[in-house]
């Protein structure tokens, strides 16, 4: 019998072609999911490779074995009967048929499956200013930052929040290109003409994924029909997108704005002038709110806006009224805003933030997030609330919806890495700032955070290059030196540290507290005692009593001024300057909360230290208490470094401050590893009696062993000190 026959009498003809079809429908199957479940590109390969190596093993297998009545027998070389040979083949064949099939359904629906609806999405682009006379560019844009309040109301609607739509990096970029960027089916763009009294608007909404004209039109009108023209405008869109905006919507619309077109002008120059935040382009948009709200007294979107400002537009750095008149100024143009336009959920966020009771506020960011579908800033607001209220899977959802709504704003992908690092995910919170990175690739604010959570994994270079990165266009650029000197201590680099100590110190601006911390860390460093560095800290605790210069929360200029009144005999003195500061202190309640014990924790601390144990351990067990519920709060990182533990070791309770060291996981141990904490784990004698215990030598071990491997690594690299 020829080969051929062979062949055919054992089916392996057929098994090759059931083989090949297999193959096809679980690459067909493959490359459907790949797309959906964003698997990896590789997969392909992979499974390619891995059913080629099955081929010649299915043949072989065929060409011992054969299918029976009986089942899948050992073939015995002989001739088998009639029927057995028809039944072996017509099974194969129904398979074959039957596989070729499903792969042929999967690959109709892989190429012509149009999957759900595209949701209905705009960016509405600035407008071009036209008009011969330059200064008039704050009207256009006036008049398209109008239409796209007008658009954000539809429930309906994906609307791109003005930060991310208005950004001057998206001039000169084709529709798909800013489809692509900002998320959006759809760009409205447009100019605005002036000429004396008369008025030309263009406008287009372009199909962002073919640059096809959905809808366009000219107006020539008066000057005084601005507003009838932008009514137009926003109802043209919505109608080209099959939505409608009429009924309560258009009557919030209608509320919210204005038809004094002075008011409209004032309005529209101090969303301009807010633009930059320096004292003269606030204090003329404060000016121009103000003198919009005397022309049109209901113009709620003037009054909400001036509330916003006081509160956030650095109003508070230069004028004289204090922080409390400020926020009452702030909450009555929230309320005003409101009664004129109940429901504005701009002036709810505003008034929710300013809002003392948690529950009343965060029903008040509901209503806003309810309210306003496209309200970016409402929905980070509510989504911090749930956070801090332990729905963390509502949170993290808003917090996404942001980002959708407006890619261009670093505060919504900071909001989101912020909670992924409370909830010890710092691999996750790196991946949200490097999606931010790649959207905002000049961003300043997602590198700070960058480097802070390569620190919280003890990945000093990594930060090191984050914060260096930042060096050309950072205005901070002297804090940024600070950190990257601080950084090198931790990897035990001193040299290298004190050059950007140094440089901070040279940068920085007059009256920076920088250039008074350098000389303190590098003495804790090499342990040299100065009294100077006393004297120092002294002016930083005095200066700043609330506040800490450190960039961490646990007030480590309070617990070093300590710690060097004790080495150098001046408790004294401690004492003295925290009576000063902290005259009326009694022992907080720990319903007060945690941070508000901090400052009992110093004073207790202080006190323990110089042996006064009748006034210093009713202030410390104060704060104990405190921290205690703050670490059985899920997803905290828990406070072990600064004073919970010290505290413990102060009042003599060894067992406690080492229990306190066993909760710890790797993630407190490393966010927890600040420069001062360790500089004080090291060389504090507070930690003398558990220096010896396994648990304390194990977590300096830790510390040790990833410094030695960082400096390898940072001695690669030659960062130069511009």
């Amino acid at each position: 019998m020829s080969l051929l026959s062979e062949l055919k009498r054992r089916n392996v003809h057929r098994m090759a072609a059931l083989y090949v079809a297999a193959a096809w429908l679980v690459l067909q199957v493959v490359d459907v999911l790949k797309d959906n479940l964003s698997l990896p590109d590789w997969i392909g390969s992979a499974v390619f490779a891995v059913l080629a190596i099955g081929f010649p093993i299915a043949l072989i297998i065929s060409w011992f074995y054969e299918v029976t009545p009986e089942g899948i027998t050992l073939d015995s070389d002989e001739e088998p009967a009639e029927a057995t040979k028809g039944f072996a083949g017509r099974r194969v064949d129904f398979v074959i048929i039957a596989v070729l099939a499903a792969a042929v359904l999967v690959f109709a629906y892989d190429k012509w499956s149009t999957g759900p609806p595209p949701e209905r999405s705009v960016a509405v682009l600035p407008f071009v200013n036209m008009s011969a006379d330059e200064d008039s560019a704050y009207f256009a844009e006036g008049v398209a930052d109008t239409i796209l309040n007008m658009l954000a109301q539809v429930p309906e609607l994906h609307v791109a929040a003005r930060t991310s739509s208005f950004q001057a990096r998206l001039t000169g970029l084709g529709a798909r290109e800013i489809g692509s960027l900002l998320g959006v089916t759809a760009v409205l763009e447009g100019s605005v003409q002036r000429h004396g009294d008369k008025l030309r608007i263009t406008a287009q909404l372009i199909n962002a994924e073919d640059d096809s004209h959905l809808w366009s039109r000219n107006f020539d009108r008066d000057y005084g029909d601005v507003f009838a023209i932008q009514d137009e405008i926003a109802e043209a869109v919505t109608s080209a997108l099959e939505l409608s905006l009429q009924g309560e919507t258009k009557r919030r619309i209608d509320r919210e704005g204005t038809d004094n077109l002075q008011a409209f002008e004032e309005y529209s120059k101090a969303i301009e002038n807010l633009r930059s935040k320096t004292y003269d382009s606030v204090q003329l948009a404060m000016e121009k709110l103000q003198h919009a709200i005397e022309l049109d007294p209901d113009f709620a979107r003037a009054h909400a806006m001036l509330g916003y400002t006081y509160l956030d537009g650095r109003y508070s750095d230069w004028s004289e009224l204090d922080r409390e008149e400020i926020k009452a100024h702030a909450r009555d143009a929230a309320n005003i805003a409101l009664r004129i336009a109940p429901g504005m959920s701009t002036a709810l966020t505003l008034l929710g933030r300013l809002t003392e009771d948690r529950d009343a506020a965060g029903e008040l960011f509901r209503e806003a997030v309810e309210n306003g579908p496209n309200d970016t800033l409402a929905l980070r607001r509510y989504a911090v609330h749930l956070f801090s209220n332990y729905q963390i899977d509502e949170a993290i959802a808003l917090a996404q919806k942001a980002i959708k709504l407006d890619p261009l704003d670093e505060s919504n992908y900071t909001t989101q890495a912020w909670m992924q690092s409370v909830q010890k995910q710092l691999q996750a919170a790196l991946a949200t700032i490097r999606d931010g990175k790649n959207r905002i690739p000049d961003s300043v604010g997602l590198r700070d955070y960058e480097s802070r959570f390569h620190y919280g994994i003890g990945d000093y270079r990594s930060a090191i290059v984050a914060k260096y990165e930042t060096l050309d266009f950072d205005s901070r650029e002297w804090w940024n030196r600070y950190e990257i000197g601080t950084l090198y201590l931790l990897a035990g680099m001193p040299d290298e540290a004190e050059r950007w100590l140094e440089s901070s110190a040279a940068n920085a601006p007059e009256g920076a507290f920088t250039h008074r911390l350098n000389p303190l860390l590098l003495d804790m460093y090499y342990q040299r005692n100065d009294r100077e560095v006393f004297t120092t800290l002294k002016a930083l605790v005095s200066e700043s009593p609330g506040v800490n210069a450190f960039g961490d929360p646990f007030g480590s200029q309070h617990v070093l001024f300590i710690e060097y009144g004790s080495r150098l005999g001046k408790l004294d003195e401690v004492l003295e300057t925290f009576e000063e500061l902290y005259p009326k202190l009694d022992p907080p309640s720990s319903r007060e909360g945690y941070r508000e014990s901090l400052q009992s924790s110093w004073v207790g601390l202080a006190l323990l230290r110089h042996g006064d144990v009748q006034r210093g351990e009713p202030l410390m067990r104060a704060y104990l208490e405190a921290a205690d519920i703050r670490d059985r709060t899920p997803g905290e990182i828990r406070d072990v470094y600064s004073v919970s533990a010290l505290g413990r070791l102060a009042l003599g309770e060894t067992d406690a401050a080492l229990g306190k060291f066993r909760q710890l996981d790797a993630t407190d141990k490393w966010i927890n590893g600040s420069v001062v904490t360790l500089l004080m784990l090291r060389y504090s004698s507070l930690y003398d009696p558990i220096r010896d215990e396994p648990e304390f030598i194990e977590l300096l071990d830790m510390y040790d062993k990833n410094a030695a491997e960082q400096r390898k690594l940072l001695k690669t690299m030659s960062l130069a000190v511009l």
